[in-house]
């Protein structure tokens, strides 16, 4: 019966470790830089994301996501959203926390600010 428990016990721990966030939840500021225009950097304006364990939040809206996951392909590292749509959106981790993406005339990058 001991053995019983202990090994439900287990089980549940193995559970519940496989259910945990991917690390990233925050709120991060964005920094845009672009390619070959210098200028239109300094034109966009600073948002603010927040990412939590199953949403992405910004300018006041929410999106829920169906998952929120890190991906590793070729050696980076990439934080991905899954929509209910099995749509899915990426942005790579940058050792220092931050995450980005390039889209082509700008790259785009988001700090953490907490």
């Amino acid at each position: 019966m001991k053995f019983i428990k202990i090994l439900v016990i287990a089980v549940l721990a193995v559970a519940l470790s496989a259910c945990g966030d991917h690390g990233y939840e925050g709120t991060y500021q964005s920094e845009v830089t672009s390619k070959g225009f210098g200028s239109m950097a300094g034109m966009m304006p600073k948002t603010t994301l927040t990412i939590g364990s199953d949403y992405i939040e910004q300018n006041g809206k929410r999106v829920e996501m169906d998952e929120i996951f890190v991906r590793v392909n070729n050696d980076r590292q990439y934080l991905v959203f899954k929509s209910s749509t099995n749509r899915e959106e990426a942005m790579e981790i940058f050792d220092d926390g931050s995450l980005g993406q390039d889209l082509g005339m700008a790259k785009i990058k988001f700090v953490p600010v907490d």
